[in-house]
């Protein structure tokens, strides 16, 4: 695995986000409350530029059927948004996190 020094921690932010050029492609790290993630800068849905998009907390629904939500929740989870078309993930895993059924 590559190391790559991305920033000094304390001239990184909480909050603060950036994409950075590694050999295998762009990546985007990320200060959420001084905790620290990497996730590749690539939605698996049309390529957008996944870590240009927001972070957000991960909403969790259940559903009757189609289209009939019983219940939404914000979880303590952070997602970043792909900010083409809104597609999420996990910024811990890097998984998507809508429902891929």
């Amino acid at each position: 695995m590559t190391q790559v020094h991305v920033e000094d921690a304390d001239a990184f932010e909480p909050g603060a986000k950036r994409i950075i050029e590694t050999d295998r492609g762009s990546v985007g790290v990320f200060n959420i409350d001084n905790e620290y993630f990497a996730i590749l800068d690539t939605c698996a849905h049309q390529g957008g530029p996944l870590c240009e998009g927001t972070v957000l907390n991960h909403v969790t629904a259940e559903f009757n059927d189609v289209g009939q939500r019983v219940t939404e929740k914000f979880t303590d989870e952070n997602v970043v948004k792909c900010p083409w078309h809104g597609w999420e993930y996990h910024l811990d895993s890097g998984d998507f996190a809508g429902d891929n059924k």
